[in-house]
């Protein structure tokens, strides 16, 4: 896979500026979380109904091609139990599985925010790709807010899960656990890997795409690590729920091996170029001043023996 390589804007603005800025946009998530639940994990609105079909077959389609750059040929989405850990706004990766003969789709999330995704937008996702109505039904009946709270006989299931209980797939035979751009946000990396670990089946695969970049939209092209400026006690300060974990790739590494995964990949996808890590280098708290601190998006892999 191509490495995108980009250059930070707005170059000119003093880093001690960046800090300010960043420092601020901190007060305004940890104040509007006081009083508003986290509703919108993009930049644009589930309503947005081709856009959202555009974002999951871009999704999904990058999950088929790392599958296969991985060279695991005894693990395809064709005929496997595939787990989505954290899936967000709806559920089109599940649908786009399935259609593509998967086994069977589960997914867990924290927050229900796929839970009522209107209807429109799976239907729309079935009139694009040419699905049949029996089919988007009984996705739909399966994810359905109004669904029996007892599905483990189902081969579709979505769960909400204050505790991101993984563990309770494990009679699923899931052969494949995926998630995209959620990790950042899990405060314990390693008890969801090693929940991973144990609900896999023996040969299953692990993959996650994680973006690493500052999440604060106005800041994101601007200052990408931005996040990475604030020392651990500023940090934790303004900690709530979903803020970034600020985990770096090989710490994410680490907790693969020290759950007992073998074979593990990294991919960058995005880089930050090398002129303008220089430039933000010496704005960076001591702790993140490391080389892969400029891999702001990363897909990793790894087989359970």
């Amino acid at each position: 896979m191509n490495i995108k390589v980009i250059s930070s804007k707005n170059i000119w603005v003093p880093g001690t500026l960046f800090w300010v800025l960043g420092f601020f946009a901190l007060c305004i998530i940890w104040l509007r979380a006081k009083f508003q639940s986290y509703s919108r994990p993009r930049t644009f609105k589930v309503s947005d109904f081709e856009r959202c079909i555009d974002y999951d077959y871009e999704v999904f389609k990058r999950y088929e091609k790392y599958i296969d750059l991985y060279d695991c040929s005894d693990i395809q989405i064709s005929g496997s139990n595939i787990l989505e850990l954290g899936p967000g706004a709806d559920l089109g990766i599940g649908m786009l599985a399935v259609s593509n003969d998967a086994e069977g789709y589960f997914a867990i999330d924290v927050n229900p925010l796929a839970a009522n995704t209107p209807r429109e937008l799976y239907d729309s996702l079935a009139n694009r790709f040419g699905l049949s109505k029996p089919f988007t039904d009984n996705f739909c009946n399966a994810i359905s807010p109004d669904k029996d709270a007892n599905l483990s006989d189902s081969n579709i299931n979505y769960v909400i899960d204050s505790t991101f209980s993984i563990s309770q797939f494990k009679n699923n035979k899931i052969n494949i656990i995926l998630s995209n751009h959620a990790f950042e946000h899990f405060n314990d990396i390693n008890m969801v890997i090693n929940e991973s670990y144990k609900t896999l089946i023996s040969g299953g695969i692990f993959m996650a795409d994680i973006d690493l970049q500052t999440h604060t939209r106005w800041l994101r092209e601007s200052d990408p690590l931005n996040i990475y400026r604030f020392s651990k006690p500023i940090w934790e300060f303004f900690l709530i729920g979903g803020s970034p974990n600020r985990i770096t790739v090989s710490e994410y590494k680490l907790a693969l091996e020290n759950a007992g995964f073998e074979d593990i990949k990294i991919s960058p996808r995005v880089q930050l170029d090398s002129k303008s890590l220089m430039r933000v280098w010496t704005g960076l708290d001591e702790s993140f001043r490391k080389d892969e601190i400029a891999n702001l998006d990363f897909v990793i892999i790894a087989k359970k023996p």
